[in-house]
């Protein structure tokens, strides 16, 4: 199962109900695990009034291998001391991803911050945003709650109005959970692609002017020079025909690693029996902290009583400029 989505949360309670277990690999939603998310103490105010994932999500059949949003919030916040100035969202409820995580934000880094609003169905709108950041004359730092796809835009705009002398703030570091490692990758949309080179390309960027700080969506970074099941992934994925460039936003590891969950437990299982689906679940809720863990490209994988990942959380890095191209 893929994306922190209200249908997800639909199709995941249908499974359910036929006993069906199911790995996800990159929902990081707020409610969306077997408890909706109870030990968190989400807020879901700011989300739909029709949503069914603070119930929690295919209750004794749902697990994941993405590091839900506290996690990786909490981890942000022990590197980035003080108060932000700014946190961008989007406008609207109906997106779990920024609806839940917004108010764990402003929880835990200190109260209400200034939100900065835009439409997410209107490109046009994220400059506006830019151009709010930049009015502030002093180091300026922005939480960013919304889907990568806006990010390179938003990075973009920020550096046309520091080279266009309309920025007033001495620099800008933009801090994101997971789904800004978006712009680690290239993108299938031309278009989308130029942006998202332009923005890491960029003087400002470059000079770090610009900064962009973000949680992984996996633990791969933390592995890729000891771990073997990494190093089976790359071979795997290059072999297939795959660009080994498009594991850099780890999206493409957790797939492979909630896929790797399915296997393991599989092979705790008898071979020349018929498996019961209960035995597979069985099998897969034995990954926790007090059993054994699956050897994932990610690192190790181990779930909570409510289907979370449970481990230390993702580690945060900073984005830096590409390589100029050569020639």
């Amino acid at each position: 199962l893929g994306l922190s989505q209200q249908r997800s949360a639909e199709v995941a309670d249908l499974l359910a109900a036929a006993k069906v277990p199911m790995v996800a690999d990159l929902i990081t939603a707020e409610g969306f695990d077997q408890t909706g998310s109870r030990d968190d103490q989400p807020d879901f105010r700011a989300c739909d009034p029709d949503i069914t994932y603070p119930r929690g999500v295919g209750r004794d059949y749902f697990y994941r291998v993405a590091y839900r949003n506290a996690v990786q919030i909490e981890q942000l916040a022990t590197v980035l001391p003080g108060r932000p100035d700014f946190i961008m969202v989007p406008t609207g409820g109906s997106d779990p991803y920024p609806c839940t995580a917004l108010p764990i934000m402003q929880r835990r880094f200190g109260g209400k911050i200034t939100e900065v609003k835009f439409d997410a169905d209107e490109a046009s709108t994220v400059p506006l945003t830019a151009q709010r950041v930049c009015g502030t004359a002093k180091d300026v730092e922005v939480l960013y709650i919304a889907r990568g796809g806006d990010l390179a835009r938003f990075l973009f705009s920020l550096d046309e109005a520091f080279v266009g002398g309309r920025c007033a703030a001495t620099s800008v570091t933009v801090v994101s959970t997971s789904d800004g490692l978006r712009v680690r990758s290239p993108e299938d949309n031309a278009m989308l692609e130029d942006l998202r080179l332009r923005a890491l390309r960029s003087p400002s960027f470059a000079d770090g002017r610009i900064r962009l700080i973000s949680t992984l969506v996996s633990g791969a970074d933390r592995f890729r020079g000891d771990n073997p099941g990494f190093r089976d992934l790359e071979t795997a994925f290059t072999g297939a025909g795959f660009d080994a460039t498009h594991l850099d936003d780890g999206w493409a590891v957790n797939g492979y690693d909630a896929v790797t969950t399915i296997s393991a437990a599989l092979r705790t299982l008898p071979s020349a029996k018929p498996v019961q689906r209960s035995q597979v679940n069985t099998a897969i809720s034995g990954f926790s902290s007090s059993g054994q863990a699956v050897a994932g490209a990610g690192g190790p994988i181990m779930f909570d009583n409510s289907g979370n990942r449970a481990d230390v959380g993702p580690p945060v890095v900073r984005v830096c400029a590409p390589p100029a191209p050569s020639g």
